[in-house]
């Protein structure tokens, strides 16, 4: 029969706040440290980021490139990949506002009719219920694919174009559609109204795909 020793409660805690080795702290404190100044790092970069659109003229330039973000300072570079900047900004949602005003249309061309014959389906209300245009615009901008390159980003813009042509005809079948495009419709915004001053000589149009 094996007899139990039992540790009387005194020594247990005498184990128990028993001090790390010095080393551990160090490296804790290190650590630590490295995180704040990483933290401080990202939101002095994400000020720096916006601090051109708060109508200062810093001698400072903004870069954004295909899989990073960079401010140069003179002859000074300092980068950070998309993903964390990303992170930091908040995607500029509350730093930025655009000069235009941004809206889409999803034109189409009927089987059978002429090549040349493209029209408004007015199908961007059937795709996206929403009354917030940010969200539309977020939903056709797809910023998070944007992060993962340019080749990552027209491809997923290519796929969704494809799944609103198959959703027009699914809803449509006794008028299908064989080609259908996205355009990105933008014009000058106006304290006087969303409308305002959109007028064939202020609006400006981009294909985003065409399936």
């Amino acid at each position: 029969m094996t007899t139990a020793t039992l540790k009387s409660p005194a020594k247990s805690a005498q184990i128990a706040r028993r001090p790390l080795p010095h080393y551990i702290g160090v490296v804790r404190t290190a650590l630590c440290s490295l995180l704040i100044l990483f933290i401080l790092y990202g939101d002095a970069f994400a000020i720096l980021a916006v601090y051109p659109s708060l109508n200062y003229s810093p001698s400072l330039k903004f870069v954004e490139g295909d899989k990073d973000c960079s401010i140069v300072i003179g002859n000074v570079r300092l980068s950070m990949p998309k993903l964390l900047y990303y992170a930091f900004s908040g995607a500029s949602v509350f730093s930025k506002t655009p000069p235009w005003n941004i809206e889409f249309a999803v034109y189409g061309r009927h089987v059978g009719a002429d090549p040349k014959q493209w029209g408004d389906l007015g199908f961007i209300k059937n795709c996206f219920p929403y009354d917030c245009r940010g969200e539309v615009f977020t939903r056709f901008d797809l910023p998070w694919h944007k992060l993962l390159g340019t080749e990552t980003h027209d491809k997923a813009v290519k796929d969704l174009v494809a799944k609103i042509k198959n959703r027009y005809n699914l809803e449509n079948p006794q008028n299908p559609i064989d080609t259908v495009a996205v355009y990105m419709v933008w014009w000058p915004r106006s304290d006087e109204g969303f409308y305002k001053l959109k007028t064939p000589a202020n609006t400006h149009w981009r294909c985003l795909a065409e399936e």
